[in-house]
């Protein structure tokens, strides 16, 4: 299923594409989040780093709501919510 350098599948393009269109509302990046994170082939805190430096604010977005569902699991998740997301600028 993965295809590219981070492990992105065609469906997970797809959702990131489909994420960046919507200008307001967190119901989708929740949405396309949950989605994401049930696919267990893929590696969600991986994906998450590589989703905040993403140009895209909404795809930071859903990077920030993938930490924080990953942040009971993952410690490092929670330290990047408490350093690099509390600090991002918008």
């Amino acid at each position: 299923m993965r295809d590219d350098g981070i492990g992105q599948s065609s469906i997970m393009r797809e959702i990131i594409a489909h994420i960046k269109t919507i200008e307001h509302g967190f119901k989708h990046i929740i949405e396309a989040g949950d989605s994401i994170l049930k696919d267990k082939a893929q590696n969600h805190l991986e994906l998450s780093i590589n989703f905040l430096d993403d140009e895209s604010y909404q795809v930071r977005m859903l990077a920030t709501y993938m930490l924080g569902q990953l942040s009971n699991i993952h410690p490092e998740a929670l330290k990047l919510l408490e350093t690099k997301v509390a600090e991002a600028p918008n």
